[in-house]
């Protein structure tokens, strides 16, 4: 079975609307992101995190850079190994 980790990081952010003053976007700051699911896999660049997974196949995955996570919280552990679903 795969872990299952809860994932803070800084993503790009857009105000809404179509215009913007120049003022406002200097003190503009990253939205901050919180993803929760399967840990698919797990480089020194990257991890993959998955929202669903059947033992064999997943869907709903998200690449995150790993400079851009600040916390990460294993919720339950398991291997990188594709596995059975209990």
């Amino acid at each position: 079975m795969l872990p299952v980790v809860l994932v803070s990081w800084a993503d790009a952010a857009h105000p809404a609307g179509d215009w913007v003053s120049v003022e406002d976007c200097r003190t503009a700051t990253p939205a901050l992101i919180q993803s929760a699911g399967f840990l698919v896999s797990e480089t020194p660049d990257c991890i993959v995190v998955a929202c669903s997974y059947d033992g064999s196949n997943v869907s709903g995955e998200m690449t995150i850079p790993t400079a851009l996570i600040s916390r990460r919280v294993v919720l339950r552990t398991g291997t990188l190994d594709d596995g059975d679903v209990p």
